[in-house]
């Protein structure tokens, strides 16, 4: 909450902020073959501002953002570092020694980049000293950067500096490093002079139909405890894990029931939620244009309760074989496939669906974070934001099984073997299972239905870019496997679960999905021919691409619905294969029990499946 407070707080600061253009004594970005990265930045302008000590522009009250902005690279470096003082020696937090003209203020934090900031230290002495050091860069280092500018914000305080021109040592991928940059360099620290734009927000765009008109957050947990169905909210702590917008992720918990015979089993679902591909189509996404319903609801958790209630597997009902495990819900508000690792700069753009303009603006593409915080507090145990739910450490867990639908389905896949080299770091024994629900579509080329390969290229194509995007991060495995190849099958969900997960699998898609199954086929009935063939190859143990099946007893439940995700859904009671079959709760604990492994595909015929609500 004070990483939100804060971050909010510096993105909406008026025009009459105080704006102070330092010289640079250093500014070093450096990232390491291995991955790890280091940030430091001194400043020993007489012209550093004073805060009043425990006043609104006190970092210990204020807290601090940092920003970082290159001139050659869209990616920007977002560092919030809370307020605060340390409880006591050791732990994170500010120190503040003196008042009036001589104060000093220190933060320190040993667990940088994890929480609460990735700052590992930041030291402060008005008129005199900035230094601060960070095991995290934000830019990505790729290529040589131009410039760079570097803003910490403090209450109503803006410091900037920028390293362009002479003051610029050495500039080439994987690092920056800047001396001696001159005060005037700069006017004032806007993002104008610093050629960077605001996260999105509510109001934002000025458009009159992208208003935002939503309701506040909610400040205070209910008076009454909840009923025994409640989910509760864990706001994350980890700085990395944030939404698009920069506001903190969350996910919700309920502990499995005492006595029920399931409390060393887990389910961890990620939530799905379409995806956005370039500027335009995100900000569409922010203003309830882009298809599906998505809205800044979709890309924010500002909005999210306390608590919330779920059905499907997530149901108390009586006949919910699942009902008595641990069970985590993560929202999904990245607008990445759960991959995402990049803060970027997006240029202005124009809407897709109506050519409204949009100015610029600043988005966060933080999945894969959001999943690696995830883990890890499952790990460490945690209790809710309104202390009401405690669940163990995930450590002591026996069986998970991590589970998507849709974009989640798609992240469950792509984040699965690293997720369960996760869980298993510390416990190897527990045993990490997969379920992909509303994903698992065709992707090759099918000339006999009007599938070219120049159509599967193009949609290739597009899915790079909106990788690139978002710096997304593929199985490893299958990104090796097709290294050199810009067009590689490794962000289609189906290619990478047929072949790169060796995990124990079960996977559910609806044959005439109307969410996922046009894709490249004019009509959903030459999509779920396509569909059929792909699972049943795969239930034969028979793959259409030269390369090894991985899955280890592989479910299947393919109904031919029209429908779209189901674990979320009264449908998971609902749909069965054949007519008057198995539906999902008994197909899937058929699976996880070790009954029996289930490949009911509807077989085209009148009795394939049956779509209504049945006994």
């Amino acid at each position: 909450a004070a990483l939100a407070a804060a971050l909010l707080a510096a993105s909406t600061l008026s025009a009459g902020a105080a704006d102070f253009p330092v010289s640079g004594a250093s500014l070093v970005l450096r990232r390491a073959r291995g991955g790890a990265e280091t940030l430091s930045f001194v400043s020993h302008d007489t012209a550093l501002p004073l805060p009043a000590v425990g006043g609104p522009d006190d970092p210990s009250v204020a807290g601090v953002l940092v920003e970082v902005v290159a001139l050659d690279d869209p990616s920007v470096g977002v560092l919030e570092v809370p307020p605060g003082v340390a409880p006591r020696a050791g732990r994170p937090g500010w120190r503040v020694a003196g008042a009036g003209a001589t104060p000093t203020f220190r933060y320190a934090n040993r667990n940088a980049p994890g929480s609460p900031s990735a700052v590992r230290t930041l030291l402060y002495r008005p008129g005199r000293r900035l230094a601060l050091a960070a095991k995290r860069v934000g830019i990505d280092l790729d290529a040589p950067l131009g410039a760079v500018a570097v803003r910490v914000t403090v209450g109503a305080h803006r410091i900037c500096a920028l390293f362009a021109g002479a003051s610029v040592v050495r500039d080439q991928a994987g690092l920056f490093q800047g001396r001696n940059a001159p005060a005037p360099a700069l006017p004032d620290c806007s993002d104008a002079s610093l050629g960077t734009v605001p996260f999105l927000r509510p109001g934002l765009f000025g458009d009159p139909a992208c208003a935002d008109a939503l309701p506040s957050p909610p400040e205070d947990p209910p008076a009454l405890p909840p009923g025994p169905e409640a989910f509760h909210r864990v706001t994350h702590d980890d700085p990395l894990a944030v939404c698009n917008d920069g506001h903190p992720a969350v996910f919700y918990v309920r502990r499995a029931k005492p006595g029920g015979g399931h409390e060393g089993d887990w389910v961890i679902w990620l939530a799905g939620g379409g995806s956005c591909v370039d500027a335009g189509d995100c900000a569409d996404r922010w203003c309830a244009r882009q298809d599906g319903g998505y809205s800044s609801r979709t890309m924010s958790a500002r909005w999210k309760d306390w608590d919330e209630n779920h059905v499907g597997i997530f149901s108390t009902r009586a006949d919910n074989r699942f009902k008595d495990f641990n069970l985590v819900i993560a929202p999904y508000c990245s607008s990445d496939l759960w991959t995402g690792t990049h803060t970027v700069d997006q240029p202005s753009s124009t809407s897709p669906e109506t050519g409204v303009p949009y100015p610029a603006y600043r988005v966060a593409f933080h999945g894969h974070h959001i999943v690696n915080a995830l883990i890890a507090r499952l790990r460490a145990g945690v209790t809710s934001d309104d202390g009401r739910e405690t669940l163990a450490p995930l450590t002591t867990a026996e069986r998970v099984l991590f589970a998507g639908s849709s974009a989640g389905g798609a992240g469950a896949i792509h984040n699965a073997s690293r997720v369960a080299a996760l869980i298993r770091e510390r416990a190897p024994g527990i045993v990490v299972e997969l379920l992909s629900d509303g994903i698992t579509r065709p992707y090759l080329p099918d000339p006999a239905r009007g599938v070219s390969d120049a159509e599967v290229a193009v949609r290739r194509a597009v899915g790079a870019q909106a990788s690139s995007m978002y710096r997304g991060i593929l199985d490893p495995g299958c990104t090796t496997a097709h290294a050199g190849d810009p067009l590689h099958p490794c962000a289609q969900a189906a290619h990478v679960l047929a072949h790169h997960v060796p995990l124990r699998a079960f996977t559910q898609i609806d044959l005439e999905d109307p969410v996922a199954g046009p894709w490249a086929y004019d009509d959903l009935g030459r999509f779920g021919l396509a569909t059929r063939e792909l699972l049943q190859g795969l239930a034969a143990g028979t793959s259409q691409v030269p390369e090894p099946l991985t899955p280890v007893d592989l479910g299947i439940l393919a109904p031919r619905c029209r429908h779209h995700v189901t674990l979320d859904n009264p449908t998971f009671y609902e749909l069965r294969v054949p007519d008057g079959g198995a539906n999902l709760n008994r197909a899937l604990w058929a699976w996880w029990s070790g009954a029996a492994v289930p490949e009911l595909i509807d077989d085209g015929s009148a009795t394939g499946s049956s779509c209504a609500p049945g006994p």
